[in-house]
């Protein structure tokens, strides 16, 4: 009788417990990596959920790391992840290159994006010369970042293809 119970547990463990990590393609709420860890790690759901949303607010942490969860966890019904789809097309040493300068170009837009409005919190109004459009370089960094965002999307989605 005691057998029997611990090989039914043992395989309700097997179930809720996933051998891979994968982003299940049922009941997601976004992209699946809160689920996909938690079904691989055998705990409730709302744990790593939970997890991601309060590191959101320390810098955007949860955010970068749902992210590259996206990024390097396949979908189950997929062969590959998204970043092994991408970097299957750089085989080149240009292909690299251009993808360190994109990648390089968007984390120094972000980079001062962070340190001009760390500057504008120590300024009092009457210091910000007339006329100075405080926001322009911030809109313009912003911009940068996200083009190089696009462009890096724009080559995955052509190497998928």
């Amino acid at each position: 009788m005691e057998e029997t119970t611990t090989t039914a547990q043992s395989q309700s463990e097997q179930k809720q417990r996933s051998s891979q990590l994968v982003r299940p393609v049922e009941g997601r709420m976004l992209a699946g990596v809160a689920k996909g860890i938690a079904e691989h790690f055998g705990i409730s759901e709302w744990i790593p959920r939970v997890i991601f949303v309060v590191t959101a607010f320390m810098g955007g942490l949860g955010l970068a790391l749902y992210a590259a969860g996206w990024a390097f966890i396949r979908s189950e019904d997929e062969s590959e992840s998204p970043a092994e789809r991408f970097f299957s097309g750089t085989s080149g040493t240009r292909s690299w290159i251009g993808i360190a300068f994109i990648l390089l170009g968007s984390g120094s837009a972000a980079a001062a994006v962070i340190e001009f409005r760390g500057v504008l919190r120590t300024l009092k109004p009457t210091e910000i010369p007339h006329g100075y459009r405080v926001n322009a370089g911030v809109v313009t960094n912003l911009l940068v970042g996200l083009f190089g965002a696009a462009l890096c999307a724009y080559l995955f989605w052509e190497s998928g293809t």
